[in-house]
């Protein structure tokens, strides 16, 4: 049989080595300072940060079989507010509104505690099990059973109650990471589709076959990665935006796979999402092959700012600077956090890159631990390594 050349390499078809990626993205640094860790303390075994808002930040951990959510003042690092759940919870203002199943019961309530008397104001019962999803206007949307609950969050009373086939998509993914709000839709993953559904009216909305993710949102759009590893940027129209330019792909046939487990970092104008440094082009096909890059677009237009060769693992914005973790996986976390790209066991950095320009400002290795993750708010950003949590400014 006569042989076919291919125009690619082998190299670029299973990416770079770390020690070449490593070698490329040794470039001066230009940041006359480095970062201040602010404060720094230490909480529980496999956790995870949830949320940054009004200057809390929620963090959960395992603590002898049970599940604790720590509210603490990301100013300062000082406990406010630590509840045991069994399933998940969520940040709004004053308020850490928790779903869970009490000791020794089989029902599932909503609670709403107020972090300024530290007291648990109200208790919703659920008629099946519950998940919490987004904040608009003081009210909690909560899924169910078949039905999508509003509640008020001062006084957890019921305003209004959706049910029907499209309010049954957005219970299919709890986790504020897969729902988010502009205050006037409700935009939310089922499947291969992204529904964005009216917050006044949840049977009513429209839908687009490209299955966003994890997502960020602004006033621009949606912006997500979808399974099959395609960066999707939607407009609030429901409309595809725009696609990488070729000029992105590893070549005319093959296009690099963009981070799925991790929502982009947007700022201003710039798009910041990761690529998948270890993917099986054999098992995954679709043209896709693994990309050990951090890729920056103009999130208008999807025009190729920089490009840095790494395997980076979370990324996200503190004002127009980006904090990156970037090391090689060897294996998955298996706490909750690996669904938004906490790693497992590895050795990694933590970088600051000028946002603009892909730019190393400032570079530190890192010790050994189980997992990390980091988390933006405002001028500052949060690492958590392992059991040790770092605030940074």
């Amino acid at each position: 049989m006569k042989s076919v050349r291919c125009r690619f390499s082998w190299v670029r078809m299973v990416g770079f080595s770390m020690a070449l990626a490593d070698a490329f993205a040794a470039q001066p640094m230009a940041w006359a300072s480095k970062p201040e860790v602010v404060w720094q303390r230490t909480v529980g075994a496999d956790a995870f940060m949830w949320q940054v808002e009004a200057g809390r930040l929620l963090v959960q951990w395992r603590e002898d079989k049970v599940v604790r959510w720590a509210v603490f003042d990301a100013l300062t690092g000082g406990e406010i507010l630590t509840v045991t759940s069994s399933s998940h919870a969520r940040l709004s203002g004053q308020w850490l509104l928790v779903a869970t199943t009490p000791e020794g019961e089989k029902q599932m309530v909503v609670e709403g505690w107020n972090l300024e008397t530290k007291q648990r104001e109200w208790t919703v019962s659920c008629e099946d099990e519950c998940r919490l999803g987004v904040v608009v206007d003081n009210h909690l949307f909560v899924s169910d059973g078949g039905a999508v609950r509003k509640i008020s969050v001062p006084d957890g009373k019921e305003a209004q109650r959706f049910e029907g086939s499209e309010s049954l998509s957005f219970r299919s993914y709890g986790n504020p990471g897969f729902i988010v709000s502009d205050g006037e839709r409700i935009y939310s993953a089922v499947t291969h589709i992204l529904f964005g559904l009216r917050c006044d009216d949840l049977t009513r909305g429209w839908w687009n076959y490209c299955d966003a993710g994890p997502q960020s949102i602004d006033a621009g759009g949606i912006y997500g990665v979808s399974w099959n590893f395609r960066l999707a940027v939607v407009g609030k129209d429901g409309r595809t935006h725009w696609t990488p330019d070729r000029s992105v792909w590893s070549n005319r046939l093959l296009r690099y796979a963009f981070n799925r487990n991790q929502p982009p970092a947007v700022h201003e104008k710039v798009l910041v999402v990761g690529g998948e440094p270890q993917i099986n082009p054999l098992k995954d096909g679709d043209g896709i092959v693994p990309s050990p890059y951090l890729f920056a677009f103009d999130k208008s237009n999807g025009k190729l700012l920089w490009k840095v060769p790494m395997a980076a693992a979370d990324y996200v914005f503190f004002d127009d600077k980006l904090a990156v973790c970037a090391g090689h996986r060897k294996r998955p976390n298996t706490n909750i956090g690996s669904v938004y790209g906490a790693y497992g066991d590895c050795v990694y950095r933590l970088e600051v890159r000028d946002g603009r320009t892909g730019r190393l400002l400032w570079r530190e290795a890192r010790t050994r631990e189980k997992s990390f993750q980091l988390l933006s708010g405002d001028d500052r950003f949060f690492l958590l390594d392992g059991s040790r949590l770092f605030c940074y400014r």
